[in-house]
């Protein structure tokens, strides 16, 4: 059930993002229609529209990726596993590879990235798993905010961030990646 609520969901955002909102006209007569299921190897949290012909899924530790279709086609352009070696981005403490679990993204303003919240971290260093329910006392790890490179889809930068980051959100001038972090 879960997973068919997603889907509709995940077609629902690419049809309303199919077409600049500025030439919708919206009234209480105006209706959305399904025009296509996605399916396949997803359990997506959320998903964003780049704006510019591009749609992410965000898969959570479910599926560990983040799943980008082309917004006109519809069509899989690529699965970003969110598997790292932060060690690889200077942080040196971590020294396997760790896995995220990818919850909200956010495209830039330029189109080049997208920005991904990763809701807890797995592997060597992470031992306490955040939860929605908590508090900064909770003393959940700390996680990381990914950046996928929208020319390679590769991760080519991570941020550490507070506890459960969920909304990340970037300016229109593309100096600032907002974070809110559930849990600090």
């Amino acid at each position: 059930m879960r997973r068919n609520y997603l889907a509709v969901l995940l077609i629902a955002s690419l049809c309303v993002i199919a077409t600049p909102a500025q030439s919708e006209v919206v009234s209480a007569d105006t209706k959305m229609s399904l025009v296509k299921t996605i399916t396949g190897d997803i359990s997506p949290k959320s998903v964003r529209s780049s704006g510019n012909g591009l749609v992410s899924a965000h898969n959570m530790m479910y599926r560990h990726s983040v799943t980008i279709y082309d917004a006109n086609t519809f069509e899989l352009i690529k699965t970003v596993s969110d598997s790292v070696q932060l060690s690889k981005f200077g942080y040196s403490k971590y020294t396997s590879t760790n896995r995220g679990a990818p919850v909200e993204g956010a495209f830039s303003a330029d189109g080049k990235y997208l920005y991904v919240t990763n809701y807890a971290m797995y592997g060597k260093g992470f031992n306490r798993e955040g939860h929605d329910t908590c508090s900064p006392a909770s003393r959940y790890d700390s996680s990381f905010l990914y950046r996928i490179n929208l020319a390679s889809y590769q991760i080519d930068n991570v941020y550490p961030v507070g506890s459960v980051p969920k909304v990340v959100e970037t300016t229109p001038d593309n100096k600032f990646v907002l974070v809110s972090n559930w849990c600090s």
